[in-house]
């Protein structure tokens, strides 16, 4: 919402980030709270500028044993241009291309946007 509304305001090259707290369903008992670090970017950018961004932030928190793998399922991102983000055996995010579909329904042309579990990259931060 936030890129889309940047985007109606005739910005063309625009990187913004937020620390958001999202609730996710625990199936009948109290959801559970997580805290997400969102990146999103469209103009100037591709895919390895946001996943360099991606690693410099993961390096700065010294979060150890970073690895990306692609994911072809994830049904709001481009399925040729997304990847699962690991910290060892631990899935920490996800980043990629919006889905063209999703792009076109908000007005933003190419985007690209990354989600990193703010608890899970503090969780898995080197000694």
């Amino acid at each position: 919402e936030v890129l889309a509304r940047n985007r109606s305001y005739h910005n063309n090259n625009v990187k913004l980030y937020e620390l958001i707290r999202v609730y996710r369903d625990r199936g009948g008992q109290l959801p559970e709270e997580r805290v997400i670090l969102t990146l999103g970017a469209y103009g100037n950018t591709d895919f390895f500028a946001v996943k360099g961004a991606v690693e410099s932030i993961l390096r700065d928190f010294k979060v150890k044993d970073i690895s990306f793998s692609a994911n072809t399922e994830a049904y709001a991102y481009h399925p040729g241009r997304c990847a699962d983000i690991w910290s060892g055996d631990k899935k920490i995010g996800i980043m990629g291309q919006i889905h063209p579909k999703v792009a076109e329904n908000w007005n933003l042309g190419e985007t690209y946007t990354a989600e990193l579990d703010f608890y899970d990259m503090l969780e898995n931060r080197r000694s």
